[in-house]
């Protein structure tokens, strides 16, 4: 018996089609709603984004009235002290980032424990949904930072306080997303491993867990972004060291020249953690494919 490979002749095609495109044809691809692009087409209008950022911020630094901005030359000089510290001698970026990710990477391993705990249960059981749904529903709409007032009050301004408050912030961000994928699945998968005897938890760890992986990465994933902006805040209030103790000692000092190379490196910071789980989510689940990734 042959089987035909649909999939092989449509990507052999489509591959073809890219091959006797013409300049006309990636115009016409451009202005597209939803038209797919090649990859080395996608990486030119990045660079051309890139560019024109730069070219927008030139434009101000050097032909503006703001003397707030700074040049590219001050920038360069920006650099070098955020790298270290000409008085004291001390690598200041390399201490602040050890000093930011000592506080952040435990806080996201604890949010994502109990998102995905939660999520799962509460996506498996009505009675789990019905004791925890509306609490981290009211948990959600509570500013993480507003509450920081209790988290001092209780931990005072070690560890534990900041890793409250980003794990107050983006527990139900996780196990909401956790508890959307669960409920997502058929109930017939859940029905066939009971008719084959698998018991409640065999079908929580051994089947809802693998089949909603993909999804808990991706929730994961998704809440590095507002960690970073619940660490960055909380730091800049109660750390004695850290990106956001270092944002407020530049604030008042008005080092625009530092505090922009900052800003790029903190950016650096969250992609860096985000590839991290690109990576795990390949190894992982290779069968599950993102458009993009």
């Amino acid at each position: 018996m042959v089987v035909i490979r649909r999939d092989v002749f449509s990507t052999e095609s489509t591959m073809d089609q890219i091959r006797t495109r013409s300049w006309r044809d990636y115009i016409r691809a451009t202005f597209t709603m939803r038209e797919s692009l090649p990859a080395w087409l996608s990486r030119c209008y990045f660079a051309l984004a890139i560019l024109l950022i730069l070219t927008a911020y030139t434009a101000l630094a050097y032909l503006g009235d703001n003397t707030l901005i700074p040049t590219w030359g001050k920038l360069f000089h920006g650099v070098g002290e955020m790298w270290k510290d000409p008085k004291s001698g001390d690598y200041v970026l390399l201490k602040d980032t050890i000093d930011s990710y000592a506080r952040l990477v435990p806080a996201i391993g604890i949010a994502s424990v109990l998102g995905v705990v939660l999520g799962l249960y509460m996506g498996t059981y009505v009675a789990a949904e019905s004791m925890w749904g509306r609490l981290l529903n009211f948990e959600e709409n509570i500013v993480p930072n507003v509450a920081m007032v209790v988290f001092i009050t209780l931990f005072g301004f070690e560890f534990k306080m900041f890793a409250a408050v980003i794990v107050f912030g983006i527990l139900p961000v996780i196990a909401g997303r956790v508890y959307a994928a669960v409920r997502e699945v058929h109930d017939e998968h859940i029905f066939s491993a009971k008719t084959l005897g698998a018991s409640n938890q065999e079908i929580v760890w051994s089947i809802l867990f693998w089949q909603v992986l993909p999804q808990i990465i991706d929730a994961i994933r998704a809440s590095v972004g507002l960690a970073l902006i619940l660490l960055v805040a909380t730091e800049w209030v109660a750390g004695q060291a850290g990106y956001g103790y270092r944002f407020l000692r530049l604030y008042r000092s008005a080092r625009m020249d530092v505090v922009i190379p900052y800003l790029m490196a903190l950016g650096f910071m969250g992609i860096g953690i985000q590839v991290f789980f690109n990576q795990v989510q390949r190894l992982l689940c290779p069968w599950y494919v993102r458009e993009g990734q």
